[in-house]
Order: C-alpha cells, then structure tokens, then sequence
C-alpha cells in the first residue's frame, strides 16, 4: 500500500481541481452565514434536498476586499438584501484549493437576477401557505376607529420616511393633534424580522391601547423589501390586535406584508395624508350631523315658536271676547245696581220719614203740650213714686216751664 503525507494528499487534490476548474463557474447556492472582516466577506454555503431542510452539500466561501468592492459598484446598496441567511443565490466562483487551509470558493460575482427570481418564488409560497392558513384578510377586519390619533409608529428614527411622516402630520391644515409612540426598528438587513415582532410585543404591552400599528420606512430597491416577505412577521402581521398600515416606500411591488395588512400605502408621506383625510372624513361627517341636528332642532323651534304665536292669538282673542263679555255683564250690573241703590235710597227714605214721623209723636215737649208732665230727681225721670223719699228734692217739668219741690 502506497504510503503519502497529508501535505501531498493535499497537494495533489490542489493540482486535480487547479487542472479542471481553470475558469470561474456559476454555481446555485443557499447562503447559510454571512460575516465581514477587514473588508472582506466570508459566506457559508449550503444546499439542500428537494424541499426538505436536509443539507447534502457545504462549503466555505470568500468575497475578497477588491471583488467585494467590485460588486457593490455594480449592485449598489442592493448587495446587503444579497447576501443574508437564507436567500438562494448564483455566485461566479473560482475554485480554490490550499494544502493548508482546505477547499475555498472564491466569489468574482453575483447574479443579481437570480436571486430576484428566487426572492419571488419564496414571496408566492407565502402568499399560499398564508392564504391556506386564512390570514391573508384577518388584519383587514378590524374596523379602523373613527379617529386615528393614537399610533404606534414602527420606523428607524433616522428614517427620512419617518421624519416626513411625522412632518405630514404636526403641519395639518386642519389643526388635528397626534400622540405618536416610535418603535424603532430595523427597516432593511437581517434585523428587520426580530426587530418588528420585539416592537409589537412592546406594543401588546402599551399601558393604553393604540387606535393603529403604522410601518413606515423610506424609499428602495426590490430587494430591499424582500425582509418584509418573512413568513413570520406577516403572521404576526395578521395576528396582531390593531389594524396595521404599511406604507413601506416602493412605487411598483407589494411587499407580503403590505397584502396581509389592513390597509397598504406606498410612501410614509402617504400613510400621514390618508390618517389625516380618515380624519377629516370624521370631522366632515361629524359637522355635516351637527347641520342637521342644528336644522332640525331649528325647525322645532320654528314649529314651536308658530305654535306659540297661535296660541299666543288664540288667548287674546278669547281674553278679548272675555273682557267684552265682562264690560257687558259689568255695564248690565252697573245699571242694575244704580237702579237697585235708588230703589233702597227710596225705600230708606220712605223708612226714615216713617222714623221720623214716629219720633215726632214721640217727641216729650208734644206730650208736655197735651197737658202731660215729667218729674225728676237728680236728673232721672222718675217712674214710681217708689223711687222718692220724704224730703228728697225733685223737678217737675211743664209745657211752660218746671216746677221745683220738695217732697212730704
């Protein structure tokens, strides 16, 4: 048996793979890690069986500073969506073996097409296990409360979308008033998944409630939008206890989680213009009501106000006729009563002379005149002799005069 060292095994699969890989090849892969060092990129590459989570092949990769570079210049700030956990992507590689350090993939270039086309693939299996699971609608059937002022707002705080929306709101022309809670969030990266759903588990524990969940970040790129396919947050998404609106910053394409939200919008600036006419709308309909009620309660105060001035000549015309009545009845008892006071004055009268024909006949100087006389002692008329004594002195009078005398 053939007896070598490691280094020559080694170095023998070195010259195998130097003679057959002389050129770069594109190879399909999942990226399974990622991490950068002293500006390069080291990527763990893995595929898997069918659609099982088994892996069947792994390797070690390496984006080296110039290629690195070389790549962003062509990608753009798309290159981070690029390269995380779990996206499939097809590499340009030069395969690489070292007696030391093993086999190595160097990366020259990424298809960004490709990954796209991947991206897309994995967003329509959402959407189905998202339908299959009935999520795709259950956000939507929170009713939106009638006044949008309370919000949780999910955003980086260094967001210009954020600082729009916030703008959009405080500058109202209609003098509405907004308390806004920032939940700040990763909106891009590999971050923005645990990030989001840590925010709406602080959410769930807000001392008081919100009237809605509202997600906004700024503008990008297709791929910036692929975190915001997660199957995850958009269950979470669904599941959540407020309506959630999104208004995650692309003109053309409609994140996962824009479908299963209760209400999509495509910038934050949009997002602040609809809470504000959801509002107006309120305040339209609230004023239109108070038209009403104020025409209605106008109205019965008309209906009253013609009832009262009915009324009103109604009792005058009976206090009218009354007054009429009584003058009549009262001028019919004035005439009646004179008559009557001259009818008594007569009867008096007739009484009175009869008085004073009486009186006259029984006037005492008549009778003294007829003969008769009238004794008195200490000026009292006496009436029986009973009532003087011997030796009282007492006064007769006469028609002509009085006789004084002393009684025996």
């Amino acid at each position: 048996m053939t007896r070598i060292s490691l280094f020559e095994l080694n170095e023998y699969v070195r010259q195998v793979i130097a003679l057959n890989f002389t050129e770069p090849l594109w190879i399909r892969a999942e990226i399974n890690q990622v991490s950068f060092s002293r500006g390069h990129c080291y990527l763990e590459l893995i595929e898997k069986k069918g659609d099982t989570d088994e892996i069947i092949a792994q390797a070690s990769a390496a984006i080296w500073y110039r290629n690195l570079r070389f790549i962003e210049q062509k990608t753009g700030p798309n290159l981070n969506q690029l390269l995380q956990k779990g996206i499939q992507t097809l590499l340009k590689v030069r395969v690489e073996f070292n007696e030391r350090y093993g086999l190595k993939l160097s990366v020259e270039d990424i298809d960004t097409t490709f990954t796209i086309g991947q991206l897309e693939l994995k967003r329509r299996e959402i959407l189905q296990q998202l339908g299959a699971l009935g999520l795709m609608d259950k956000n939507k059937g929170h009713a939106l409360p009638p006044v949008l002022q309370r919000l949780a707002v999910i955003s980086s705080e260094k967001a210009a979308g954020f600082q729009d929306f916030i703008q959009h709101l405080q500058a109202n022309d209609y003098g509405f008033a907004f308390e806004c809670e920032l939940y700040s969030a990763a909106m891009q990266g590999r971050n923005v998944e645990k990030e989001i759903l840590a925010a709406f588990q602080e959410i769930r524990q807000a001392r008081q409630p919100y009237d809605a969940v509202i997600i906004i970040r700024g503008g990008g790129s297709r791929l910036d939008l692929a975190a915001f396919d997660s199957l995850q947050l958009c269950v979470a998404i669904a599941n959540l206890e407020y309506p959630v609106i999104t208004g995650i910053g692309h003109e053309t394409d409609q994140a996962v989680a824009d479908l299963v939200a209760h209400t999509s919008l495509k910038t934050p600036t949009a997002v602040a213009h609809f809470v504000l006419e959801h509002n107006f709308k309120f305040e339209t309909q609230l004023y239109a009501g108070y038209r009403i009620l104020q025409k209605s309660a106008l109205d019965i105060i008309e209906s009253f106000q013609s009832r009262l001035r009915r009324q009103s000549q109604m009792i005058k015309d009976i206090s009218l006729r009354r007054v009429g009545n009584e003058n009549y009845f009262m001028a019919a008892a004035k005439k009646d009563l004179k008559m009557y006071t001259l009818q008594l004055l007569r009867e008096k009268q007739a009484e009175l002379h009869n008085l004073q024909q009486r009186t006259a006949l029984m006037d005492p100087e008549l009778l003294l005149k007829r003969g008769y006389s009238m004794t008195f002692k200490d000026g009292v008329l006496l009436k029986s002799p009973d009532q003087a004594e011997s030796g009282d002195l007492i006064e007769t009078r006469l028609s002509g005069g009085s006789i004084r005398s002393t009684v025996k």
